[in-house]
């Protein structure tokens, strides 16, 4: 192993920011965290300048290294802790420091039932497992949990992503879930949506491992990072994902190396706990015995966030079959840009923004239509009704005129005397098969009756009902409507509509849309 660079300049800032979290999200407590997630044989010393500093500058002028891209990862690494390792793939700011680095889920020593979280396959040519883990690509700071959304703190990665991009990778295996997720983000080392400077929009995927399919090529396409940023790969805990072959390219400079067919393997044996896993913080895939549980939310409505993607939202897709995960989590700073266009008032990132009379307008990707006021409020994440790190649309009484309309059954039609005021619309691609979720939260504990629908845009044809009592939609779990129809569709838009069922209290927070097309 050739020698290694030290760096005694930057110990503290690496001891002291470098622990982990024991699981996929934000640390619980100091018990179980490692004195260092540094590879045990880096050792640290006064040689380089361009780690940045604590502030978010960078320690020396024009400090980081461009790492070019394309950048095309086989994991071919002897085992995780080699992947780990500046030995392996080491930064261009500093080449005595690790591109890939682990933000959670390792190293073993920090995972109280020794069960390993991260891990290359055994096989001839491996691939990447992870589950209830987190690292990050091109970070030049060795921590986790220190970004936030403060535009004033310039960013400290050595990837250029200011220029559209895409990012790929075969699915080799997935321990599926319908509810458990994984993720991507862009300058944020955190699990927490919020904590980037480019607001939701940073978290690029949002997808239900069930979704991701074995044996294909996952691609999201993007605009969102600087000249100096890092990615985060994440996948919650109660499922994990094993991928091989990722690239990440510019979208107008494709790669023109050779890419092996992506093809499924589910050989791959799941750890669980054991004497050996919990006494080795490098226990090898061959030596664990199979796991028939892993855990199980996020955007893929998520993914979260077709095509190139804004700064207000991204994209996924599968390459085989062309079908693409479209998510609105929701991105404020497309809220604050559309103003009073979209509001009654100037927008406010801490309180209420009501929806204006006379609206008609797309913004975020979502078309907003209302004759009325008020009947819509949107709620940026930690304002005054919404104490929560993830922004919301709350409703505000009836979509229809009144709050006695009941909602039609599915097939019907919405009846001429009725009026829908308010909507809103997704958009969707004629004779192609796709898929809605909506998630909702019931807010009114007095909303003993109360019903969403989607409805066939100017059809006006109800498709999908849903149960939005507090019974069936309170507490923190709330529901979701969901929609698909095969390709033999003629639709564009498909709306959202709430209906007070005949009482006068009751509104749902609409926490996320995903569309799968």
């Amino acid at each position: 192993m050739k020698n290694l660079k030290t760096l005694n300049s930057i110990i503290a800032i690496l001891i002291t920011s470098g622990l982990v979290a024991c699981g996929g999200g934000s640390p619980s407590s100091s018990d179980d965290k490692p004195d260092s997630l540094l590879p045990p044989d880096l050792v640290l010393s006064s040689s380089s300048s361009s780690v940045a500093s604590s502030d978010g500058s960078n320690s020396s002028s024009g400090g980081i290294v461009k790492t070019s891209l394309p950048i095309y990862e086989n994991f071919e690494a002897i085992d995780i802790d080699n992947f780990l390792t500046a030995n392996y793939k080491n930064l261009s700011t500093d080449t005595s420091l690790p591109f890939y680095y682990a933000t959670s889920g390792y190293p073993l020593s920090t995972i109280p039932n020794g069960v390993p979280r991260i891990l290359l396959t055994n096989w001839t040519s491996n691939a990447l497992w992870f589950g209830n883990a987190r690292f990050t690509l091109g970070q030049t700071r060795l921590e986790a949990e220190t970004t936030t959304a403060d535009p004033t703190v310039a960013t400290w990665g050595e990837l250029d992503l200011s220029r559209p991009y895409r990012l790929s990778f075969c699915v080799k295996d997935t321990l599926p879930s319908t509810s458990r997720r994984m993720m991507i983000f862009v300058d944020n080392n955190t699990s927490a949506q919020i904590n980037s400077i480019h607001g939701n929009s940073n978290r690029i995927m949002y997808e239900t491992t069930s979704n991701l399919t074995p044996g294909t090529r996952y691609s999201i396409e993007s605009s969102v990072g600087t000249s100096t940023s890092f990615l985060q790969m994440r996948v919650e805990s109660a499922t994990d994902v094993i991928i091989d072959d990722l690239l990440l390219e510019y979208q107008d400079t494709p790669y023109t190396g050779a890419i092996p067919t992506c093809t499924a393997d589910n050989s791959f044996v799941r750890p669980v706990a054991t004497s050996s896993s919990v006494a080795s913080s490098s226990a090898p895939a061959t030596s664990s015995s199979s796991s028939s549980s892993s855990e199980a939310v996020s955007s893929s409505s998520s993914s979260v966030d077709g095509g190139a993607a804004s700064s207000d939202a991204s994209s996924s897709s599968s390459a085989a079959n062309g079908v693409v995960t479209k998510s609105w989590g929701y991105d404020s700073n497309a809220y604050a840009t559309a103003g009073t266009d979209l509001f009654a008032a100037a927008y406010t990132a801490t309180g209420d923004n009501s929806i204006k009379a006379g609206v008609d307008i797309t913004v975020d990707g979502l078309h907003f239509y209302s004759t009325a006021a008020n009947v819509l409020r949107y709620r940026p994440a930690g304002s005054t009704n919404n104490a929560t790190t993830l922004p919301w649309w709350n409703t505000n009484g009836a979509f229809f005129s009144n709050n006695t309309t009941m909602m039609p059954a599915v097939g019907d039609d919405i009846p001429s005397t009725a009026t829908v005021r308010t909507y809103i619309s997704i958009p969707v691609e004629a004779g192609k098969a796709f898929t809605i979720k909506v998630n909702f939260k019931q807010t009114g504990s007095g909303a003993t009756a109360a019903k969403v629908a989607l409805i066939g845009g100017a059809t006006v044809k109800v498709l999908a009902v849903a149960d939005a009592s507090f019974a069936a939609a309170g507490g923190d779990t709330g529901s979701s409507i969901t929609l698909s129809l095969d390709a033999t569709h003629s639709l564009t838009e498909v709306r959202f509509i709430y209906g007070r069922e005949g009482i006068s209290t009751g509104g749902v927070n609409i926490t996320d849309i995903e569309r799968i097309q």
